[in-house]
């Protein structure tokens, strides 16, 4: 098998980690995380390539984790997306 680019979803809701698995698993080789904690942990085990990042999390959210994953040398080069229905404009901004 071809190697993958490896995607860390993050995400609280079990449904929307189903969906991501769902739609990217053919072409992308994914792991996942409930919360952006566990989102820097797994970061530390193995470096993805991408993150998609949810923003309302319990334990962390998911600006703090990315302000985390920014400010580390060792993983700021990692691309983030956050997925999230936060949509006011303060929000976006924020993210």
């Amino acid at each position: 098998m071809e190697n993958r680019k490896n995607i860390l979803v993050v995400d609280d809701e079990e449904i929307n980690r189903f969906i991501a698995e769902d739609l990217l698993e053919q072409e992308y080789a994914l792991d996942f995380a409930e919360n952006g904690q566990e989102c820097l942990d797994k970061v530390q085990q193995n470096k993805p390539d991408l993150i998609l990042l949810d923003v309302n999390m319990p334990v962390m959210n998911g600006l703090e984790a990315c302000r985390k994953l920014k400010e580390d040398p060792s993983t700021s080069h990692i691309a983030v997306i956050f997925v999230s229905a936060l949509a006011t404009k303060a929000e976006i901004m924020e993210g």
